[in-house]
């Protein structure tokens, strides 16, 4: 990958950063209020479900940011995680935190639709017979 084009995904990533961090500092409940009836006590526990479910997905991507941003430093940004191959750059640059190429990532998804570990996804295919041609 270009100097100038790693550059680029490496302020990408970190404005995702602070963009989700600003979001998980607005998404924390406040202090619980006491006032109301019963349907605004509920409306008020929805309301924190909701937060900490959100929370939970941007802590996620977070999580999967940091990781890039650590790849980045290590020289091992850029490659996916299960073949090696290098990730496509048009991927990468609408995910800059993508963990797979795009083919490892649609057999990692299909397997995941059909209840398989893409572990075993992976040994179930080298276990297929050759076709003699």
């Amino acid at each position: 990958m270009r100097p100038d084009r790693h550059e680029v995904l490496r302020q990408s990533l970190l404005e995702m950063r602070e963009i989700l961090l600003g979001v998980i500092e607005r998404q924390k409940p406040q202090p619980e209020q006491t006032e109301g009836d019963i349907a605004d006590q509920a409306a008020r526990s929805a309301e924190i479900e909701l937060a900490f479910e959100l929370s939970d997905n941007e802590r996620r991507i977070l999580s999967q940011i940091e990781a890039a941003l650590s790849k980045m430093d290590k020289g091992l940004y850029g490659r996916c995680e299960r073949c090696r191959k290098a990730v496509e750059p048009k991927r990468l640059k609408m995910l800059p935190f993508a963990r797979y190429c795009l083919r490892c990532q649609e057999s990692a998804e299909k397997a995941a639709e059909s209840g398989v570990e893409p572990w075993q996804e992976s040994w179930r295919e080298s276990e297929q017979p050759q076709q003699e041609g």
